[in-house]
């Protein structure tokens, strides 16, 4: 088939190819060169530096690019870096990530002894004993002479309970040196511990120094922490504890926290609170039922008094034939006791002395306690009030004409001076004698 291309097609191409590969050259001097400034940063010991520097270069495009990679520099060059970053890592304490960029490197070039001790001193570190033998063994097999790789051999199998591996390692480093301390001594822990290997091999010339038996220690990791179990306890005794626990087998039985311990100090703490609140709700109870019924004293006594100033005022006036006072003139006879009683306490006021009140001889008077002075006066007068609307709701005319008319007929057989006379004192009981003048038939207030 005949293609027809434009004239300049070709050189268009050949353009794109070159400015493709200076692209990529351009790409693989910026990475020397941030390479080389790593380099110079390491050599003054400045490491943070120098793993920013490679860290930028691992990110590079040119760099992950594998099939990109397959020449010679950039082989050398991913190598390079991954084993100085391994380094600065190490020295920084990421043992993780030193393990990790040691192995890439060991990967692209496995002939660095160097590279396969580091690997494995950083393993060993972690704990990672079975990377570290195989990195010791890769090392030994780029160079046999290796003392360091023999030497770390003989303890990593000892540590990982290869006892015959061990034996291969110390009978090496015996060839090579019979005075070699570590293998003597191992090879002699070896056959202490298992005595049957140095018949089994027939190893008789050799005899074993004294050594201590190897002593191996494991911690368990610790339990993940479990839910303490909570409840109700009804009271602090046998029979509440069961209860209590009867009712936390019951919520939680057939799932994973009936393993759980129980929360008893919770518990009991709870059980004392509850108790303590009963115990204060009781109290409070008692303190409001005791505050009523001293009201309701106040207000008997109020209410006998009243009914006996009734009566007397009653008897009087039916002795000497007045009239009782009515409602209203009771009222104003009310009002005007107050505003006297007002007067009195304003008085009394300027007799204090220091905070004291004194008596006509200058001396303080000494008050007396009563159990009524701690009682509100709101409460006393709102259940006064309240006694006060429920008997001016009854009507009050019969009930007082008929106590005066029982007040009357008990007296109709006895005269008033006689009624009167055991009530005075002795000494007017001689000047009462006389009769008296017969009083006005007007009623004052105040009587």
């Amino acid at each position: 088939m005949l293609r027809i291309c434009a004239l300049n097609e070709s050189s268009s191409e050949e353009e794109e190819e070159e400015e493709q590969v200076e692209t990529k050259e351009a790409q693989e001097a910026n990475l020397l060169d941030l390479y080389n400034s790593a380099l110079q940063a390491i050599v003054r010991g400045n490491k943070p530096k120098a793993q920013g520097l490679l860290l930028e270069i691992t990110q590079s495009p040119l760099f992950g690019d594998r099939e990109a990679s397959e020449g010679e520099m950039q082989k050398t060059l991913r190598y390079n870096v991954h084993k100085n970053l391994g380094s600065c890592y190490s020295e920084g304490g990421e043992l993780a990530l030193a393990e990790d960029h040691y192995y890439q490197a060991a990967q692209m070039d496995g002939t660095d002894v160097t590279l396969w001790f580091s690997l494995a001193g950083v393993a060993a570190k972690l704990h990672h004993l079975h990377m570290c033998r195989g990195a010791l063994e890769q090392g030994l097999s780029c160079s046999p002479n290796h003392w360091p790789s023999l030497e770390n051999l003989i303890t990593v199998t000892f540590k990982l309970d290869d006892n015959m591996g061990c034996l291969k390692w110390c009978a090496l480093a015996l060839e090579r040196d019979p005075a070699n301390d570590r293998a003597q001594l191992y090879k002699s822990k070896v056959y202490n511990e298992m005595p049957f290997l140095r018949l089994a091999l027939g190893d008789l010339a050799f005899t074993p120094r004294p050594t201590e038996p190897e002593t191996y220690t494991y911690l368990p990791p610790a339990p993940p922490p479990t839910d303490l179990l909570v409840g109700h306890l009804p009271a602090v005794t046998l029979l509440g504890l069961g209860t209590a626990i009867l009712a936390i087998y019951a919520r939680v039985e057939g799932t994973t926290a009936i393993a759980g311990p129980i929360d008893t100090a919770r518990l009991v703490e709870d059980c004392r609170r509850r108790e303590q609140e009963a115990e204060e709700a009781r109290v409070r109870v008692s303190v409001q039922n005791l505050v009523e019924e001293m009201v309701d004293l106040v207000e008997d006594e109020e209410g006998v008094e009243a009914m006996a100033e009734e009566l007397l005022e009653e008897v009087v006036c039916a002795m000497f034939g007045v009239a009782p006072p009515t409602e209203p003139q009771r009222i104003v006879a009310r009002l005007l006791a107050e505003l006297v009683d007002e007067a009195v306490e304003t008085a009394g006021k300027w007799r204090r002395k220091g905070g004291l009140v004194l008596d006509s001889k200058g001396r303080p008077v000494k008050k007396h306690f009563s159990i009524f002075d701690e009682i509100p006066d709101e409460l006393i007068e709102k259940r006064r009030s309240s006694r006060k609307a429920i008997t001016s709701a009854q009507p009050s005319g019969g009930n007082s004409s008929e106590v005066s008319q029982e007040v009357v007929s008990r007296s109709q057989g006895q005269d008033p001076r006689d009624l009167l006379l055991p009530l005075l004192p002795p000494s007017l009981r001689n000047t009462s004698s006389s009769p008296p003048s017969p009083p006005s038939p007007t009623w004052r207030p105040g009587y």
